[in-house]
């Protein structure tokens, strides 16, 4: 198979026989592609953006057939003259695709969340039990719903969303969207004010598609003004619904930039990108997303950009924004 827009169903059933990762579910959005290898043992997410085609994290679906899939697709874009980037890959692939003449590019690292060994008891985790307490005792509440979203769901979750985008455009590619439909595909985790049911704040939760091993955080919205900790309150649920669920792992997400180029010997190209996170606070807390995510004491896992040649790096990384900043979706 050389190339075919999403087949929803086709995907579906997919991902029935074969696990998926972190990432799996953003097949959803619609505004990717879809590689089927290895005679439909394997599935590459992917989208071009002019002469580069940006494939979304690790192949998925029969480990054995990751490399000859890799080779596949290699084949495909060969015929079209394009060159490939991979985005957001694990550092337990690197030598595969180290293997296919990509170099790599350390993106960041995303904060992963032992589930089992996950808890609130003990004088660390004091601070947690406090903020459970106090929104608690001030009325508010968690839920989650796991049902087709009704109409007034939908308009509450709307206008949360509404207040939090603040006229911003919505980013895609790797990151969700507030879309019903796609909405309508995985849990949504709420935080409401129990005598009024005001809807403060929820999070769209992505399943991993791995028998309930795994999930991770999509959308985080939110209401102006509410109370300090309101997301600190809804995750610390997340957790434990996920934990009690005998979930073993979830994910909150990629810190960027995080313990990139900070060693002595790392390459020229990281330690620029070291700088930039060093320097660029006045535009983005790098550093505050990692310590804000350190309080959940996560497994920090390396994520990377796997790219064709070093010439290819800035086009790569600016191909990667491009669609992350497209929003666009597929006929």
């Amino acid at each position: 198979m050389r190339y075919e827009k999403l087949g929803e169903d086709k995907t579906i059933d997919f991902l029935k026989e074969y696990d998926g990762h972190y990432l799996t579910h953003l097949v959803f959005l619609k505004d990717k592609h879809i590689f089927f290898a290895a005679s439909h043992q394997v599935m590459l997410i992917y989208e071009k953006s002019h002469h580069v085609i940006v494939v979304l994290g690790d192949p998925i679906g029969n480990k054995e057939y990751f490399s000859q899939a890799i080779a596949e697709f290699q084949a495909f874009i060969d015929e079209y003259g394009y060159k490939a980037t991979f985005y957001q890959v694990s550092e337990s692939l690197l030598s595969m695709y180290h293997d296919y003449g990509y170099d790599f590019f350390k993106l960041g690292e995303t904060a992963v969340i032992d589930l089992e060994h996950f808890g609130l008891v003990g004088p660390k985790y004091r601070d947690f039990r406090n903020i459970l307490s106090r929104f608690q005792r001030d009325g508010y509440c968690f839920e989650i719903s796991e049902q087709q979203l009704s109409d007034d769901l939908y308009l509450s979750l709307k206008q949360v969303s509404d207040e939090w985008l603040d006229g911003r455009k919505e980013m895609g590619f790797s990151l969700g969207w507030f879309d019903k439909t796609y909405l309508e595909r995985s849990p949504i985790a709420i935080i409401k004010e129990s005598q009024t049911n005001e809807i403060i704040a929820f999070a769209s939760i992505m399943p991993s598609y791995d028998d309930n091993q795994s999930a991770s955080i999509d959308l985080m919205r939110f209401k102006k003004n509410i109370p300090n900790n309101a997301m600190m309150f809804l995750i610390l649920h997340i957790l434990m619904y996920y934990k009690e669920q005998d979930y073993k792992f979830f994910n909150l997400g990629m810190a960027p930039l995080s313990n990139v180029g900070a060693a002595r010997n790392a390459h020229f190209r990281e330690k620029i990108a070291h700088l930039v996170c060093k320097h660029g606070k006045h535009f983005y807390s790098f550093d505050g997303l990692r310590k804000y995510k350190d309080k959940f004491d996560p497994k920090w896992e390396a994520r990377y950009l796997a790219y064709d040649d070093l010439t290819l790096l800035p086009s790569s990384l600016i191909e990667a924004t491009l669609l992350i900043h497209s929003h666009k979706i597929k006929g």
